[in-house]
């Protein structure tokens, strides 16, 4: 166990100009550094890698304190958070339960008005996990927590894929993808040097996000620019494809989520489709559901009463994600799979795409003629930085292959 704490480095964002002065001057007494503003542009500069602490206030007049949070987990922020607030325990409530949505780590908060004393005691709070229960990776690997952090950021990893065989066949029926720290300074890592590491830093889900993206952006490639051909499972495929699977088996599935209405059409469709099919329930509750008590527990008591063989989830990404891991794992449901649009789709209320589209990986160019207004970043943007990367490995493939082949020759 590492008792050596790093010391903590504190950013403030309060509209009260004297109660982030006081915050910073209780901080530095307790031997952390401590930054405090009232302006959120100075606060997205002043955020930076090294920052563990984030104290917020929610509510204040010029910036909202909950769209600040939406930002830290867009930024995938991993500081502690503490929430203020002085217009209620409910609304620090509601923030705490949107911000584990978001996958942000909120260690404690504040009601205003609070004493110095409860600060100090919050403050020191924060502190004394950081001292007991600080993880330490294996003692011949040379790397800390910052440093895998940082890899993490960097997206410092490679993918290997192992394929599964068929032994009486000898089919190849997929692949297992693992993953690979190619660190710069040492080489190549094995899962077993950082996984359990990176779980107890609370990295997983950050890891896990690249795997995803990387793997699907590298079957892109090895259809395109390869020779391997690797199938694509979209979200409509496979809740068609398990819809026809388990009706076999008299499976039952429950639909959550999606647009006014979607999840019904979309079970009527898949029960006409799919005789034997059992619908354990649909719900489609308002938008912010997750975030409050009342609405929240009639919907897990739904779903805990129908008892569902399979939940679909149409939340969108990563959202849908972050609710299958906090909601639905502890009532054990066996399958819980997040299908972003999918019932839009099956629903017939929104077209798919043409079936070459689809087959030639370019069904993202039809939703985004669709619907641009909400897609043109995610996929213009993104998808530009993508080919980026893959011209340049391929135009390097082609170099290393002209001069194996020059060097062939002159032998």
């Amino acid at each position: 166990m590492d008792f050596t704490m790093a010391r903590q480095r504190l950013l403030v964002l309060d509209d009260d100009q004297e109660i982030g002065e006081i915050v910073a001057i209780t901080a530095q007494s307790l031997g952390m550094d401590c930054i405090a503003t009232s302006d959120s542009q100075e606060f997205v500069k002043a955020l930076r890698p090294d920052v563990t602490l984030i104290l917020l206030d929610l509510v204040m007049p010029k910036v909202d304190g909950i769209e600040i949070l939406r930002l830290l987990g867009e930024q995938r922020c991993r500081a502690g958070i503490i929430v203020m607030s002085g217009v209620g325990k409910r609304v620090v409530e509601s923030a705490e339960s949107l911000a584990t949505m978001l996958g942000l780590s909120i260690v404690d908060h504040l009601i205003k008005p609070f004493s110095i004393a409860q600060l100090e005691e919050t403050l020191l709070r924060t502190r004394k996990p950081e001292i007991e229960h600080r993880p330490t990776p294996d003692k011949d690997l040379p790397f800390n927590a910052i440093e895998l952090s940082r890899a993490v950021d960097k997206e410092e990893f490679v993918l290997h894929y192992q394929p599964q065989i068929e032994i009486a066949t000898g089919r190849c029926l997929g692949v297992e993808v693992l993953v690979r720290w190619q660190r710069p300074d040492f080489g190549l890592i094995g899962p077993d040097g950082f996984i359990d590491f990176a779980e107890e830093l609370d990295l997983i889900d950050d890891l896990t996000w690249f795997v995803i993206k990387r793997g699907m952006s590298e079957m892109w490639a090895c259809n395109h620019l390869g020779d391997v051909r690797v199938p694509r499972i979209a979200g409509v495929d496979l809740i068609e494809g398990l819809c026809e699977r388990g009706a076999a088996d008299g499976l039952s599935v429950f639909l959550l989520g999606g647009r006014p209405n979607m999840a019904e059409e979309t079970a009527r469709k898949l029960s006409r489709r799919n005789p034997g099919l059992r619908i354990a329930g649909v719900s489609c509750p308002d938008w912010g559901f997750e975030t409050h008590e009342e609405t929240i527990q009639p919907v897990l008591e739904q779903i805990a009463k129908a008892k569902p063989h399979i939940v679909f989830v149409a939340l969108g990404a990563p959202k849908q994600e972050f609710f299958i891991d906090k909601f639905l794992r502890p009532l054990n449901v066996p399958i819980a799979i997040g299908v972003g649009g999918s019932f839009e789709i099956l629903s017939g209320a929104i077209n798919r795409a043409p079936l070459w589209m689809q087959s030639s990986g370019f069904e993202w160019a039809y939703r985004l003629f669709k619907d641009p207004g909400r897609l043109w970043k995610r996929y213009l943007i993104g998808n530009a930085e993508f080919v980026a990367s893959v011209a340049i490995w391929k135009l390097r493939t082609i170099a290393l292959h002209h001069r194996m082949l020059r060097e062939w020759v002159t032998r």
